[in-house]
């Protein structure tokens, strides 16, 4: 589904699930659960890192690259 919100589903992979979407009212109601959190994502203020921003960034970006231990 978040293909479908972010239109990156061809034009027949995304006809379907709005096929599917229009007669399932769990699809629907997950659909509008969805775009309702993303619009309030849009509306957020990003946080204020001040001068530490570079260093969390580069913090995250080395816990991405690390190995997964399973």
């Amino acid at each position: 589904m978040s293909a479908y919100l972010e239109s990156d589903l061809r034009a027949r992979a995304r006809a379907r699930l709005e096929r599917h979407a229009a007669e399932c009212a769990d699809c629907t109601s997950v659909l509008g659960s969805l775009r309702y959190m993303l619009g309030r994502l849009h509306q957020a203020q990003p946080p204020d890192l001040g001068a530490e921003a570079p260093q969390i960034a580069a913090a995250v970006l080395r816990r991405l690259h690390e190995p997964v231990d399973r």
